[in-house]
């Protein structure tokens, strides 16, 4: 077998990224305009939080499901069907903010709404590893990783800048747009994310993972596994559950923060406007951050991912507990800055957390699915419990989220502490290495041309059968 790279590759990675987009705005569309929409429809704001927690409480089971899917039914039709309910879900929104002034109604249906967006979102992104295995070699896995995982944040950036600008009066109007701009994201790229390349680009990608159970049962009940399969060592295990908690401890309190930004802010005299533009610095400085990044860790970096966590992990903690001290009425210099420095951080180890998943378990669907499901749990844990530590009307400032601050600060500095536990070793990448090796050459070759269903070269798309890597 040789190991070959397409250039159709890019073509399923910018659809996955338009899904992502899609299903980002649609989650997010009422954070920033929490108020209007509270205003328009006689809601209260945990009804408005419940529209995104709702999201995260359905992504627990359905990013479970969405391994034993792909093993099921194939890549593909997982996201066509991902793709189908983010459309759903942006048209009966709508049908609702145009259709009922009875709030519970609205509330009811805004609610189906989002369950729809639940079962489509987390398609998306716990698939990202799994599409860069099978189509990406050792020196684009990390950056393409990337680019699938942050394209979810820049949607929900998207959506802090789009929303206020177009919903602040009339918020079913803002709705519509969404649902345009849905609707032109999904229909195109659904059946574009292709299955997998008729050869592979590495050893990983040409073996089958494990089965989601059978990978569980390896971390939980070690030495219970089939005779021949891939065993984690012990040392394994543990990084395995380490990263489980410091993903989900850091993208719950990004995700919590990115819903409750403008309760954070408005109760100190900022306006919805500039709530929104700190978070679209927060986000967009993160995105940078990490496309700068990726492609240094999958050329001079790629060995030292565990490292780098150590690192970044330790700052966060660190700025998360600053937040005590940085949000208030005069300091909007300081809100930025800090902000901005939780989004670099917290972008760099995006791609690098799930790719130290996949090495460390050797089951990229599975171990992205369980550090979704991980973080969407504590997303839900951080948005319920500082919603009820708001504080009353009367307090001064009125409604002010300072003790839920606190709270978040000194739950994710605790928890950030694990990280120095952390080994990640990367068994995958030394495996794909090796075998490369082994057969004489480092990378896969290219192909330039068109590529038939067999994997053959046709039309000028010649391969030199000598440099190819061949798996003996």
């Amino acid at each position: 077998m040789q190991y070959r790279l397409y250039k159709r590759r890019w073509i399923g990675l910018v659809a996955l990224v338009m899904l992502n987009l899609a299903a980002a705005m649609n989650w997010l569309w009422f954070s920033p305009i929490a108020n209007s929409t509270v205003a328009q429809w006689n809601l209260t704001y945990d009804n408005v939080n419940w529209l995104a927690n709702s999201v995260n409480l359905i992504y627990l089971p359905v990013s479970l499901a969405v391994p034993i899917s792909v093993e099921t039914f194939g890549l593909q039709p997982t996201c066509a069907f991902g793709a189908f309910m983010t459309l759903a879900s942006a048209w009966v929104r709508y049908g609702a903010a145009k259709g009922s002034t009875n709030a519970t109604t609205t509330f009811a249906v805004f609610m189906l709404s989002s369950v729809l967006n639940g079962i489509g979102q987390p398609i998306f992104q716990v698939l990202a590893p799994k599409y860069s295995e099978r189509w990406f070699d050792l020196r684009e896995r990390t950056t393409a990783t990337m680019l699938i995982a942050v394209s979810n944040p820049i949607g929900g950036a998207l959506a802090q800048l789009i929303a206020p600008a177009v919903g602040t009066n009339d918020v079913a109007f803002s709705i519509l747009i969404l649902a345009i701009i849905t609707s032109a994201l999904t229909i195109p790229a659904a059946f574009f994310v292709l299955e997998r390349p008729p050869t592979p680009p590495t050893f990983s990608a040409s073996t089958e993972s494990p089965g989601m159970f059978e990978t569980l049962r390896d971390v939980f009940f070690p030495g219970s596994g089939r005779p021949g399969k891939f065993v984690m060592t012990r040392r394994q295990r543990i990084d395995f559950v380490i990263l489980t908690l410091e993903f989900g401890n850091l993208v719950g309190a990004f995700t919590a923060m990115s819903i409750l930004l403008n309760q954070y802010m408005i109760p100190y005299g900022y306006s919805a406007d500039v709530a929104g533009f700190v978070g679209a610095a927060f986000l967009l400085s993160g995105i940078v951050a990490a496309c700068v990044t990726a492609p240094i860790y999958d050329r001079y970096l790629t060995h030292h991912l565990a490292i780098s966590a150590r690192f970044f992990v330790s700052a966060l903690g660190i700025i998360y507990l600053t937040l005590i001290w940085g949000i208030r009425g005069d300091g909007l210099g300081g809100i930025y800055a800090q902000f901005v420095l939780i989004g670099i951080c917290s972008f760099i180890l995006l791609p690098v957390a799930l790719e130290l998943g996949c090495e460390v378990s050797r089951n990229a669907e599975t171990s992205s699915a369980i550090f979704w499901c991980s973080a969407n749990l504590f997303s839900v844990i951080y948005i319920l419990v500082e919603g009820a530590l708001r504080a009353s009307a009367d307090a001064n400032p009125p409604l002010n989220m300072h003790r839920a601050i606190i709270f978040q600060a000194i739950v994710v500095l605790v928890l950030c502490a694990a990280v120095f536990g952390l080994e990640g070793r990367q068994a995958r990448r030394e495996m794909d290495k090796e075998k490369a090796e082994e057969a004489g050459g480092e990378h896969p070759v290219e192909e330039h041309g068109l590529v038939s269903a067999t994997g053959e070269s046709v039309h000028g798309g010649s391969v030199n059968e000598a440099t190819s890597t061949k798996v003996e």
